[in-house]
Parts: C-alpha cells; structure tokens; sequence
C-alpha cells in the first residue's frame, strides 16, 4: 500500500502485508490519496486501486477584526477569517463595556460584521475567534478600544431650532426676531449662553459660563455704549 501528498510522488506505506484496514498518522497537513493492489498464493498482483483524496488540515483559522477608534452610538465591527485547509465554518465575537468581563454577541455565526448599539461616553473593545469545518479553532483576537462619542442632537418647530440635546443634557435655544439664537437655557431655565448681534449679523457680544466678550459696542439699532453703561440712540 502506497500514499501520496498533494498529488507528489508515491511513497510505500505497507507491504506484503496481510492487513485489511490500518491507522495512518499523517506527517503534516495537506491532500493524501492512498492506493492498494493485492497478490495472490501464486504472485499474481493486481492492478493499483486508488482512493478519494483524503483532507488533513490541523491549522486553525487567521483571524481579523477591525473597529473605529471613535464613534456614534450606533457603529460597525467587522471579522474575518482565513483557512488554507477545510475552511472557515463560524465565528465567534464578544465584547466588553470599559472594564468589564467578556460579553457574547454572536456565536456560531457565519456573519463576518454587525452593527453594535453603544452607550454614551462608554467605551468598548470586541474579540473574535473563527472554527474551521474540521473543527480547529484559533484563539481570540482583540480589535482595538472604541470611544463612543457625545451625541448633539436638535429639535426644530418649522424651520427655527428650538432645542438641542448634548449627551443626556437638553437645552433650549431661543431665538430673536431674524432667527439667529440669542438665548441658550438649561432645562431648569437657568442661563448657558447669550448672543447680541449686528444690524448685518456680525457677532458683537457673547457669553457662556460666566465669561463674556464684546466684540464690538453698538446695538441693533443703537449708537456707541459708553464705559457706565449709557446707550445712545
């Protein structure tokens, strides 16, 4: 009885042996094909029976994974995984929160992405691993770390934004009477910011948090402010 690998030269396995079925311990990884011819009492030998080629694939899968390194709260991870023998069957991905332990989010699948829902200010990290058909698996590989982003959000009635959401945060935004916002409050009423403008729509005062800055001292439709607060029309 002879084999060979990947359609190479064939090599002796068993001879003149009386043996009906053997276990062969393959060498390396590859394609065996095995062919037998029998003799008989008086040295008659007959002509070689071939097998099916034979697939010996011990070497797990390679593995990919990507992420964003920042993102909304909805974002794609994406895997991949190559096999050179029997190929990939399915894959396995989890994911933490920050810290936290290992989570499962697809397992058994044959998907190679899928969308992730974060959560605000949250930070994550996934990990995938691939099965091939013959069952080897790789280890796990990690993606890098992905930062979810705060989310600004407006609200508009017609066509004037009148509010505006900043992570959990809501703030109202009121406008004057072009539809510039002159007034940005908390949802408690309390002050964020404030904006006077030119009668042309340049910026002439601004403040938020306490500081305040005039870049220039006339009014709408107002003359210069003087130092003591004076305003001459």
């Amino acid at each position: 009885m002879e084999y060979q690998v990947n359609g190479g030269t064939w090599l002796p396995w068993l001879a003149a042996t009386t043996q009906t079925s053997a276990q062969f311990t393959a060498p390396s990884d590859g394609i065996y094909t095995f062919r037998v011819n029998a003799t008989d009492q008086v040295d008659n030998t007959s002509a070689w029976t071939v097998s099916s080629p034979v697939l010996v694939d011990t070497t797990p899968p390679v593995v990919t994974i990507t992420a964003p390194a920042q993102a909304g709260l909805l974002f794609t991870v994406a895997w991949y995984g190559t096999d050179a023998g029997a190929g990939v069957a399915h894959y396995d991905v989890e994911y933490k929160d920050s810290s936290g332990s290992w989570q499962p989010w697809f397992t058994d699948t044959s998907a190679t992405s899928g969308q992730f829902v974060g959560a605000e200010g949250h930070t994550y990290t996934f990990r995938a691993r691939a099965t091939d058909i013959l069952g080897n698996t790789s280890g796990w590989v990690t993606s890098q770390t992905v930062q979810i982003e705060t989310v600004t959000k407006y609200y508009v009635f017609g066509s004037q934004r009148v509010a505006m959401r900043v992570g959990n945060a809501v703030y109202y935004l009121h406008g004057d009477h072009l539809g510039s916002t002159s007034l940005t409050t908390n949802a408690s009423g309390g002050l964020v910011s404030q904006a006077r403008y030119t009668p042309f729509g340049e910026l002439g005062f601004f403040s938020q948090g306490g500081n305040s800055s005039d870049v220039n001292c006339y009014g709408f439709k107002s003359k210069n402010l003087t130092s003591d607060g004076v305003r001459f029309l």
